[in-house]
């Protein structure tokens, strides 16, 4: 029988605890900063994941130490090797009194970060176990052509799940994206490149469905419309999207990628003599957020990473059999780097210069089909615009200034928003690596400034854009063709770092820090995390501490680009940390693989510690305010309240320890002018939009000062549809109290514009919410209203609800949900519904619930009633009513300016006893 170790049995005890604090709920309560108050999972739940915990140490022991007798190796495993999981310790330091107050960055890691934390430790732990198992067999050191096979299929399987996880959102295709394809199509369809009769015929929605128009800044000599992007994409492209569409084209640029990062990978297996640096350098590419953002995004700079590194690559045994043939193919991919975008050509000069030292003897061979692709690109634009000039596309308005250099090349690396390092921090460290290049050998000289100089190129120039952030892109767009270059120092970072085991450790670290940042930009929220907004507040961290305390720690060099003190201060303070904690590393003495791990996450937590409490020093002014608590949209300790689970509630100011439901009256949340500035789908109070869970709540309205309140409010819940409830205000009738059946994503406040103006602000707190448990799974709440003491929740917008009733579209299916909202009416076996259907013509109605169907034939111009069964100890009824034809009210007699798609007309009538009728069909 196998029998854990003392560190396994610590292992599981780290584990089990660490599980059952990743279910406890944390947030913040009252006003201002708030109170932290945490809902504490019962003990039972903490002694099951224990068990849970415990088997899978056991089964996971089992099955490494059958990996290591099949590879030949030592059957033992290293105690050791489970020390990373000590890291997991600090998720519990946001229940800590005193700590999160004192810092209150450490939030994050009591919400969505614990899942970073997870993350982090499952691949440190991944790695050491995939290294022990692949050092026993001697597998990592492959050779030939089928290694490189390998890893092109794994850079395709990594590229490709995100484009199936992110295509067709709002994120993808967006911003210059459409551009490309639709010059493409202009090229598939009318055989040239003129884009107006494309944009008018509407080309692009195929992969775009919002309305597009033409980019472009000057008409072409001939003066037709041209788009101002660079055509090389859309060229290279068009093959791809002739077979099939924008998910082939984004395919074939995702097959692209992983090829550029194989030919990294190559050289740096090449420049370190080790399979493992190699794949530690290709892997911290080709999960970094940029390289796997613009993998399959049709953007040239995949196509131009490929190209790039196809130039500069070093000569091995294959090149070296055919050097002229090699040399030319130097010179085109390097010469076709201007037509992927304009901002290509200093670096591929720069490329070019390098390569043509590296290979004098056959000069001419790479210098002559350069030239002549650039001869063609200048070419180009005097047959479209009249002149060679390359900014002709972007008429008389300067693109670049040396003057940007001072926020954009700061802002490539370290914006929040937009930065390289800010979603791919190892990348930072290969600095390290050109430093150590450098310092080894000519070879590694030669390797350093191949692989430094083209990137600096590239940096400069986009650094001196205007908009250096590369405009509507994910983050780290300009950079993004010279990536795959820094597979190689990193690579050698890693290698020379053998006899440092801890900054070895600390590269792994920020590596696994990357794929969780990767991982949770593609899995959550459909790419939207990616989609900032140049507003000086990264989405991402924003996501991970609502409060801004991220926010406020890390630089932006967008919102305010002629005050550069405060972005300026933070990034020194990052370097000078990051400086610090990498020689501290050096000089740990460790000597196993499990405690470097556990080392590099202990000084990696202590440096993001040291920098949120040195932050706040050299805060940016008044662009990151902190976000008051009851002005945010939704509470963590409501949505995800359940007195079930979670039996036990503790607020830490004052210390207390008490039910859930006790805690439930510090939670405000509170509605004033000016707080909200974002429009909402629908006119709102003070643009104000909640999501809240089923329950019951409070409004108590407060009057401007010299104000006295008077007129209607109401309650909208839905982004559709009437007020679900509205009260009239006085001096005596300040409070309200409604209900919700269901969650609701969207509930705000409507009054007219003379009410709104009398009131200083809103306050809603929760009374009763229900347990999360117990909720009804139903969709999203579109619209809701009261008929006859039911509340009736549409979930789609085929309805247009009325004051008596709603009418269905037709030809379509509605889906509802009817809830009992009036207490004081007895309840009945069911709710009677009159329908009516088309005037002229029958109209088949179909009702289902969960546990009955009936289908009727309404006759033209008269009303059926029907009774729908509803069990009297069920609160809520799902109805589905599909209607099998339609009519324009227009077109028989009604409003001429009535054309909208109609299929019957439902009214609640009230309660009844089910009946069945002959034609219906009971389930």
């Amino acid at each position: 029988m196998t029998v854990l170790s003392r560190r396994g049995a610590g292992a599981v005890l780290a584990l089990g605890a660490a599980a059952w604090l990743s279910t406890f709920v944390f947030d913040r309560v009252g006003t201002g900063a708030g109170t932290r108050v945490a809902l504490v999972s019962s003990w039972q739940e903490g002694i099951g994941l224990t068990v849970l915990a415990f088997l899978v140490v056991l089964l996971g022991k089992a099955m490494v130490e059958r990996g290591l007798e099949g590879a030949g190796g030592e059957k033992a495993i290293p105690g050791t090797l489970l020390l990373p999981i000590g890291a997991l310790a600090v998720l519990a330091l946001p229940y800590l009194p005193f700590a999160a107050d004192a810092v209150p960055a450490l939030d994050a890691l009591a919400g969505p970060g614990r899942w970073w934390v997870w993350a982090v430790v499952g691949v440190q732990v991944a790695w050491a176990i995939g290294t022990l198992v692949v050092d026993a067999g001697r597998r990592l050191e492959l050779q030939g052509r089928t290694s490189q096979a390998l890893v092109v299929v794994a850079g395709i399987a990594i590229f490709g799940t995100a484009a199936w996880r992110l295509q067709l959102t709002p994120v993808f295709p967006s911003g210059d994206e459409p551009h490309y394809l639709i010059v493409t199509q202009s090229l598939l369809t009318d055989h040239d490149l003129a884009i107006e009769n494309n944009h008018t015929r509407g080309d692009y929605h195929a992969y775009f469905p919002a309305s597009l128009k033409p980019d472009y800044r000057r008409r072409g000599s001939d003066g037709r419309i041209y788009s101002i992007h660079p055509v090389g994409l859309s060229v290279l492209v068009a093959p791809a999207f002739a077979v099939g569409g924008y998910r082939a084209a984004s395919l074939f640029l995702a097959v692209l990628a992983a090829i550029a990062t194989a030919i990294a990978w190559r050289w740096a297996r090449a420049e370190c003599a080790s399979g493992a640096a190699a794949c530690f350098g290709w892997l911290a590419v080709v999960t970094s957020v940029p390289y796997v953002l613009h993998s399959f995004s049709i953007f040239p700079e995949c196509a131009a990473a490929l190209a790039l590194i196809a130039g500069l690559r070093p000569r091995d045994r294959l090149t070296s059999s055919r050097p002229l043939t090699d040399a030319m193919l130097r010179g085109v991919a390097l010469g076709l780097l201007p037509w992927l975008g304009t901002k290509y050509a200093p670096m591929s000069l720069v490329a070019l210069a390098l390569v043509w030292w590296a290979n004098r003897e056959r000069g001419a061979a790479i210098v002559s089909p350069y030239a002549a692709c650039v001869t063609l690109w200048f070419g180009f634009f005097w047959w479209i615009y009249g002149t060679p000039s390359p900014m002709a596309p972007y008429g008389p308005a300067p693109q670049m200034a040396l003057t940007n250099l001072a926020s954009g090349l700061p802002g490539l690396f370290a914006d929040q928003e937009y930065g390289l390092f800010a979603t791919a921090p190892v990348l930072a460290l290969a600095v390290v690596g050109w430093w150590r290049l450098w310092r080894r050998d000519a070879a590694g000289r030669r390797t350093m400034l191949t692989t430094l100089l083209p990137f600096g190129a590239l940096a400069i120039t986009t650094g001196a854009f205007e908009l250096w952030w590369g405009g509507t892109a994910p983050p780290g767009r300009e950079l993004v063709a010279a990536l795959p270059l820094l597979a190689v120092p990193l690579a050698w970072a890693w290698e020379s770092s053998e006899h440092a085991p801890v900054q070895r450790a600390s590269l792994e670290w920020l590596a696994a820090v990357g794929i969780a940042i990767v991982c949770t930009l593609v899995f959550v929220h459909d790419g939207l995390l990616a989609a900032n907004t140049r507003d000086g507040a990264s989405t991402l961290l924003e996501y991970l501490d609502p409060a801004r305390s991220l926010v406020r720690a890390a630089p932006s060099f967008v919102v305010d680009r002629a005050s550069l003190a405060g972005p300026a201060l933070l990034t020194l303070l990052w370097v000078a940390v990051a400086a610090a904690g990498w020689r501290i590393a050096a000089m740990f003495g460790v000597s196993t693989r499990g405690a470097a791990q556990l080392a590099a996450s202990s000084l990696g937590a202590a440096g993001l510690l040291v920098v949120a409490i040195a932050a706040p020093a050299v805060a940016r002014g008044e662009t990151t305010l902190p976000v008051a608590v009851e002005s945010r949209v939704s509470a963590e300790v409501l949505d995800r309240y359940d007195e079930r689970a979670r039996p036990v509630a503790v607020v830490y100011t004052p210390f207390q320890i008490m039910r859930p439901q006790g805690a439930l009256s510090d939670v405000v949340f509170a509605a004033e002018p000016g707080v909200r500035t974002a429009p909402q789908p629908t006119r709102v109070m003070f643009n104000t939009r909640l999501s809240l869970p089923a329950g019951r709540y409070r409004i108590v309205a407060t009057p401007a000062a010299a104000s006295t309140l008077a007129g209607d409010l109401g309650v909208q819940v839905g982004r559709r549809g009437p007020p679900l409830v509205v009260w009239p205000l006085s001096p005596g009738s300040t409070t309200a109290e409604f209900a919700l059946d269901l969650d609701a994503s969207f509930v705000g406040f409507v009054a007219a514009p003379d009410v709104e103006s009398r009131i200083a602000r809103l306050d809603l707190t929760p009374l009763v919410v229900v347990d999360a448990g117990r909720r009804a799974p139903r969709p999203a709440v579109i619209a809701a209203t009261r008929d006859n003491g039911l509340t009736l929740y549409f979930h789609d917008d085929r309805t247009y609800v009325e004051a008596d009733g709603f009418w269905t579209k037709g030809h379509t299916t509605v889906d509802l949900t009817l809830a009992r909202s009036d207490p004081s009416r007895p309840a009945s076996a069911g709710v009677r519904l009159r329908i009516q259907g088309n005037r002229q013509t029958e109209t088949p109605v179909t009702l289902v619930t969960p546990a009955w169907s009936t289908h009727l034939t309404i006759p033209p111009g008269e009303p059926v009633d029907v009774t729908v069964p509803w069990r009297i100890d069920v609160p809520i009824l799902p109805v589905a009513i599909s209607v099998e034809s339609g009519f324009v009210p227009a077109q028989q007699g009604g409003d001429p300016g009535d054309v909208r798609s109609l299929g019957c007309f439902v009214q609640v009538i009230g309660p009844g006893e089910p009946t069945v009728a002959a034609h219906a069909e009971v389930r």
